[in-house]
């Protein structure tokens, strides 16, 4: 059975990875691709710089919970 710390890390490496992939999806897909085909129905630019923000904010969490995984012993 692991310790409180291995518990700890381990939820921090899932977590932090979980959050890394959310983000890349995010901005990923952010856009989208209708090559000028579907402008009715495509993103307002805030939505598309308030997903990008977000996207931001999800990839630099899941890095730092990532690297607090690493500094437990």
């Amino acid at each position: 059975m692991l310790n409180r710390e291995g518990k700890m890390k381990t939820l921090l490496n899932i977590f932090g990875s979980i959050l890394i992939f959310l983000g890349l999806v995010s901005a990923a897909g952010m856009a989208g691709d209708c090559d000028g085909k579907c402008m009715e129905l495509a993103n307002p630019m805030w939505l598309m710089l308030l997903i990008g923000f977000g996207s931001i904010v999800s990839l630099g969490l899941g890095a730092i919970m990532i690297n607090q995984a690493g500094r437990i012993q």
